[in-house]
């Protein structure tokens, strides 16, 4: 199996557990995804593995949040991840890479390649770029959340992604917008 086979095999599975699950949301799923190609390629990796590793990173997100177990998506993911490699025609340090792809994508887990840290940056353009705060916002109203406690979540996750955000080009297109909806979350609407 080619690396883009692999990629392509693995978005598909990616898709499917959205289409079954909700989330991560199309638009997330579709800007990380866009962020992590985009990366690769300026970063001159492979773009098929980062790929993968963007499909598989939160693939078990949707069915561990309808469970009420969200907090374990990253192990769940990385276990689920494990099977699907396993009856692929892929070699070890492949699967081991994409693994770690996975576990490390929220940053409590270092790095084992730089296809890991552009798959952990990719994930911080669901958070921090306007198109996934205002998605992250909608999906928290959505849970049942109020208003004040939605812009709380948005708070927190876009703190927690900036901490994660660890390469200059993922900076580069980011911290502008981190700092103006913290400016908005921090100083308010009205001031």
């Amino acid at each position: 199996m080619t690396r883009k086979e692999l990629a392509d095999r693995l978005d598909y599975e990616a898709r499917r557990e959205i289409e079954e699950y909700g989330l991560p949301t199309p638009r997330h799923y579709k800007l990380s995804m866009d962020a992590g190609i985009k990366l690769a390629t300026e970063l001159s990796v492979d773009v098929d593995l980062v790929r993968a590793g963007v499909a598989l990173m939160d693939i078990k997100l949707g069915q561990c949040a309808k469970e009420g177990r969200q907090p374990e998506h990253v192990k769940a993911s990385a276990e689920y991840a494990a099977k699907l490699l396993a009856n692929m025609d892929i070699d070890h340090n492949t699967t081991k890479l994409l693994i770690n792809c996975v576990e490390a994508h929220h940053g409590k887990v270092p790095f084992e390649s730089l296809e890991a840290e552009i798959v952990a940056n990719a994930d911080c353009y669901r958070f921090i770029h306007p198109r996934g705060v205002m998605s992250f916002y909608a999906t928290v109203l959505k849970r049942g959340n109020e208003h004040d406690a939605a812009l709380k979540a948005v708070k927190a996750k876009l703190d927690e992604k900036k901490g994660i955000l660890s390469l200059d080009a993922a900076k580069k297109d980011l911290e502008n917008y981190y700092n103006w909806f913290n400016d908005i979350l921090v100083n308010g609407l009205d001031n």
